[in-house]
């Protein structure tokens, strides 16, 4: 209802009669804001348009609603311009997790500054993101279990080994899908120090080789699901590995690697009982011989 209010009505009218909104604000233990898909032209509230003495007036109101957003845990923030999610993200002090694909020095120190509780991380896509800020934002958040910084390109290692070594100890799941910079150093930080994963992206990191993949096999027994798509130098060794050491996986993408022969299936069949998923398309090697129904349960 609320996406076809416009602004003064929300910052006015809104708080003034609307004391369902603002019971129902109050009594929900985890709320979570989504403005990533506000209709375009509908969006003024919060996109570029809104001007500084707007946005303090509608922030202001809601602020009176939500008691200073203080059960707020979720916050996507994509069509909205640096300066508004910036003030925004200022009034969740119990925020954990984040979506944004505009992040900036000030959005990052704006988090260190009040959201000490972050665990959850997802800058996908974004242009702007570097190392330096991975770092810092890792540095400031020791809760930190989940990111996802794929289709960020300009990241390198730097930014994984980084993560690995000082939030490596309840690190969960990482996605670097498209981080083409990434070598196996990245990965075999990751088989050191994050023993606890459970989700692991590279599709298309092509620089990555068998013995990484391998290394990450051998010490993250707990991972269920991986995709290494696209991932050209891998071969066979890769998928025995993850087949023999992680038997919990339900997951797994293989396309696009085409070194793959039918042995990848075989060993996945035989040690991944509890697979439900097998992506292999493209990879020209295999055969008919072990696809059909009942694959996994007659080998």
């Amino acid at each position: 209802m609320f996406e076809f209010t416009d602004t003064k009505t929300l910052s006015t009218a809104v708080p003034a009669v609307c004391q369902r909104w603002r019971r129902l604000v109050r009594d929900t233990q985890n709320v979570v804001l989504d403005f990533g898909f506000l209709p375009q032209g509908r969006a003024k509230l919060l996109n570029h348009q809104a001007d500084a003495a707007t946005l303090e007036t509608m922030l202001a109101s809601l602020t009176a609603l939500a008691g200073r957003f203080e059960h707020v845990v979720g916050c996507r923030l994509d069509t909205m311009n640096p300066s508004c999610a910036i003030a925004l993200v200022a009034r969740c002090p119990q925020l954990t997790r984040v979506q944004s694909s505009e992040a900036c020095d000030q959005l990052v120190l704006t988090l260190v500054e009040h959201c000490q509780r972050l665990e959850n991380v997802d800058w996908s896509f974004n242009d702007k993101l570097t190392d330096a800020l991975v770092v810092r934002l890792v540095e400031h958040f020791p809760r930190l279990t989940c990111v996802n910084f794929s289709g960020c390109t300009n990241l390198t290692d730097a930014s994984v080994v980084t993560l690995a070594k000082l939030r490596g100890s309840q690190m969960k799941r990482v996605n670097l899908k498209l981080c083409h910079e990434l070598t196996d150093a990245s990965v075999n930080a990751l088989a050191v120090h994050c023993l606890k994963l459970t989700h692991v992206y590279f599709m298309s990191c092509n620089r990555l080789t068998d013995a990484s993949v391998v290394n990450l096999a051998k010490h993250c027994s707990l991972l269920t699901v991986v995709n290494f798509s696209y991932c050209g130098l891998l071969t066979d060794a890769s998928v025995v590995a993850l087949a023999e050491h992680c038997r919990k996986l339900t997951r797994v993408d293989f396309s696009g690697c085409v070194l793959l022969t039918d042995a990848s299936v075989v060993a996945l069949a035989e040690y991944c009982t509890l697979l439900m998923n097998a992506y292999f398309g493209g990879c020209n090697q295999l055969t008919m011989r072990y696809w059909g129904p009942g694959l996994w349960r007659s080998l």
